[in-house]
């Protein structure tokens, strides 16, 4: 599997949090932001980070990919009840699909099956307070 390709399918996992987070905005009344991304092509991992504004008390979210491994970290903190972290990595795998490789913490659970992009981004945007 090329580099280019990985792009792609990080490309579109960002896409669909993306979308979700304008649904968050306009219909909850959030003030969340997507950061990062990635220049391609990096060696590098890829980062973004869902933040809210200052007025807002909300941890990030932080997702990295590393291109090389194909594996995807996730963290993020539920501010209710009690700042409870969220923490699983993952992986893309040839089809495209997001695999959970490991839960560490939190709820709500991911998937044990297959994820899509958009499955994922609503596991990611889960429980946003």
């Amino acid at each position: 599997m090329t580099e280019s390709s990985e792009w792609a399918k990080w490309s579109t996992v960002i896409e669909n949090i993306k979308r979700g987070i304008v649904v968050l905005n306009s219909s909850e009344g959030k003030a969340l932001t997507v950061m990062g991304g990635a220049t391609w092509p990096s060696e590098e991992p890829w980062l973004i980070q869902i933040i809210g504004s200052t007025s807002t008390p909300f941890e990030p979210v932080v997702l990295q990919f590393d291109p090389k491994t194909r594996e995807i970290q996730f963290e993020a903190t539920n501010s209710k009840p009690y700042w409870v972290p969220r923490t699983a990595l993952f992986k893309i795998d040839g089809d495209g699909m997001i695999v959970l490789k490991q839960h560490v913490v939190g709820k709500p659970e991911p998937s044990k099956d297959p994820m899509t992009a958009e499955g994922f981004a609503k596991f990611v945007l889960a429980k946003i307070e």
